[in-house]
């Protein structure tokens, strides 16, 4: 033990001995010199790349880059930019900054949106990438990408890797501004998993955004085709925030996909979106290994398990909205997840035939689901939740649907029989409770027409003042769950009430809708207009906070940490 801890202490004085000493390369298009400033700047990321050690920062221009270093020598697609041990990479730059707080953001608000764009493009073989969105005629609810020999049309020639080293790395390393897009796993002796970012190790990856990725094992064999975008396995202080994810597609015939976008093992995953993300086995966006993912967005994706999101970790104040799957359209939990939101999602499969089919339209659950909002879903057996053994606990799930029915049609249950001692304080099955919601959905199932979906996201579920669910609760205990899925305090009145919503004696009667306060983002700005996170700053000063919802402003106001 005294080894250890004296080699842990020597390899902390280490790491900081070289953060004093560390140098920042600079990369841009053209350029011809040492790295040393934007004036000499490097002209190949390769370039950087070989000079860099440990602690270095790589600071990378606006343009796109393509890799060029082979894994294999003899896999011509197995092209990549090596992933250095303690080498950090940043991007968003014009060329001219000194500071990388001066990387100028887009008016959106969007975390991931710079105005320079650094791109590193997989997309180098000369053959335009087609991603259309399509159903297969043998089964209309695999809701994937049209292919040919498997692959997105187009995409067989790309990069195999963006970012990779099959290494585990030591020492830390932060991936931030960068836009990473066409890489293509599909070679299996080069790994085919996590085509834009493969890394072992405590890496921190923020402010990127990951498009039209993919990952395919091709061969026979008990290899995985994990994560199109990002295969990470952390090592206690790994993180994945304020990441957008589009169009990822992870599949293999023979064996499991793993995660359409994302593969994580002991990775904190936060404010992160993720739209049209594909696996045709688990995890159509992620696959979640003992990890944390927080106030995430997941739309439009699917895998026959888990159309969104496979769990065995921890999941709070998410929201999944028009994804499919066979079980789970949004959630396939078997950890805890604790205030999500999941409508307007889908889970069946007729070519089971008319006495079987998909379960559980919004979740499937084997674990603890806590808070959860689960609403206008579809499915074969349980329409909102179907329920393997697990526990559900103030959950709101409402006007959810079968294809054929109406028992159970909003929690379902493996053996049939509804445990009250597994579901508690929650409003699912049983008489018809409307009257006691401010504005629930007029119709049951979850729907593709625009003037339908736009009432699932206007929806309010707050109970009415005086319902009868409100204060009636069982008293309950779990760790960490002291707020509602709105965010406000979980027990306002004389006691817990029922459902994901607890109501505010002091605010009835007031609407307040669900989904605007789901998709409301506040972003704060120095006071010179510098953008600088989502998060409250923790730093004393006078910052703008900008609130929007749908790309329109809300409000703007000053705010003084001291």
């Amino acid at each position: 033990m005294k080894r250890n801890h004296i080699l842990t202490i020597g390899l902390s004085l280490f790491f900081t001995a070289t953060q004093l000493q560390a140098k920042v390369y600079h990369v841009k298009i053209n350029g011809t010199g040492d790295g040393s400033s934007w004036e000499t700047a490097c002209g190949t990321l390769d370039d950087a790349i070989d000079k860099a050690a440990i602690g270095d920062e790589i600071w990378i221009a606006a343009g796109t880059y393509k890799p060029t270093k082979l894994i294999k020598n003899r896999a011509k697609n197995s092209r990549h930019f090596l992933l250095k041990d303690g080498v950090s990479f940043y991007g968003g730059f014009e060329g001219t900054e000194t500071d990388k707080a001066q990387r100028k953001m887009k008016d959106s608000g969007k975390a991931w949106e710079y105005v320079n764009e650094t791109i590193l493009s997989g997309d180098d073989d000369g053959v335009e990438d087609k991603w259309v969105r399509t159903e297969t005629p043998e089964n209309p609810f695999i809701y994937g990408w049209e292919v040919e020999k498997n692959v997105v049309l187009g995409t067989e020639g790309n990069a195999n890797h963006l970012l990779f080293n099959k290494v585990e790395l030591t020492a830390p390393v932060t991936i931030d501004g960068l836009t990473l897009k066409g890489a293509n796993a599909m070679d299996y002796k080069s790994i085919c998993v996590g085509g834009a970012i493969y890394a072992l190790g405590n890496v921190t990856i923020t402010t990127c955004q990951f498009i039209e990725n993919s990952c395919y094992f091709k061969a026979d064999g008990d290899r995985y085709a994990n994560g199109s975008a990002i295969y990470l396995v952390g090592k206690g202080n790994a993180q994945i925030k304020d990441c957008y994810f589009y169009r990822t597609y992870a599949h293999a015939p023979s064996s499991q996909a793993k995660g359409g976008a994302v593969y994580a093992e002991n990775v904190n995953i936060s404010n992160c979106d993720f739209t049209e993300c594909v696996s045709l086995d688990f995890g159509g966006a992620l696959f979640n290994v003992k990890g944390n993912v927080n106030n995430c967005t997941f739309k439009d994706c699917y895998a026959r398990q888990g159309g969104a999101v496979v769990s065995d970790g921890i999941m709070r104040n998410n929201k999944i909205y028009t994804c499919r799957g066979v079980f789970g359209g949004g959630i396939y939990n078997s950890g805890v997840a604790i205030n999500n939101i999941v409508a307007n999602c889908f889970a069946d499969y007729t070519l089971l035939g008319e006495d079987k089919g998909g379960q559980g339209g919004g979740v499937y659950n084997v674990g603890t689901f806590v808070g959860g909002l689960v609403y206008n879903c579809t499915s074969f057996l349980g329409g909102g939740i179907f329920n393997e053994g697990g526990k559900i606990i103030n959950c709101t799930v409402q006007n959810n649907s079968l294809r054929k029915g109406t028992d159970n049609e909003n929690i379902a249950f493996k053996d049939g029989k509804e445990d009250p001692t597994k579901v508690i304080n929650t409003l699912g099955n049983g008489i018809d409770i409307k009257a006691n919601f401010v504005k629930p959905t007029e119709f049951k199932g979850c729907t593709l027409d625009e003037k339908l979906m736009k009432e699932v996201f206007e929806a309010d579920w707050n109970l009415k003042y005086k319902s009868e669910f409100i204060d009636k609760g069982e008293a309950i205990t779990i760790e960490n769950y002291d707020k509602d899925v709105l965010g406000n305090k979980r027990v306002m009145g004389k006691g817990i009430d029922f459902g994901a919503i607890e109501s505010n004696p002091e605010t009835a009667g007031i609407t307040q809708n669900v989904n605007n306060v789901a998709n409301a983002q506040t972003n704060y700005y120095t006071i010179n207009g510098q953008y600088i996170g989502n998060k409250r700053p923790s730093q004393a000063g006078i910052y703008i906070a900008k609130t929007t919802n749908n790309q329109q402003t809300i409000k703007v106001c000053k705010v003084i940490v001291r």
